[in-house]
């Protein structure tokens, strides 16, 4: 469960190739909350193994209630440092600059005529 934590963003980092930065960083953010969230999950996994063995017999419902216990604490974990998170974000996948149009202004008037 814990490397289908981190496997899930290979689509959504594939996915923003070629689109907006604001995609990317999107992408970069859902791998680092996997990634933070695995790495302090691994000590905590007794203790969630033992927490999802109580609340079935179904070891498919274990998994899945293992699944969504980990990304409900981990989402939790996360949000009071989303704006911190989005201004390191923005610092790492800054917007491009955007360019000038050739001939100034009076041309692209002449081209949008």
């Amino acid at each position: 469960m814990l490397g289908a934590e981190i496997g899930a963003c290979a689509d959504v980092l594939v996915a923003s190739i070629g689109r907006e930065r604001a995609a990317l960083r999107t992408g970069l953010f859902q791998l680092l909350l996997n990634v933070i969230t695995v790495l302090l999950g691994i000590p905590l996994i007794g203790l969630l193994s033992r927490l999802v063995e109580a609340t079935s017999g179904d070891v498919g419902r274990q998994i899945a209630n293992a699944h969504i216990l980990f990304n409900t604490a981990g989402a939790l974990l996360f949000l009071p440092f989303t704006p911190w998170i989005a201004r390191l974000l923005e610092r790492l996948v800054p917007d491009r600059p955007r360019q000038k149009e050739p001939g100034g202004p009076a041309a692209l008037r002449l081209r949008n005529t």
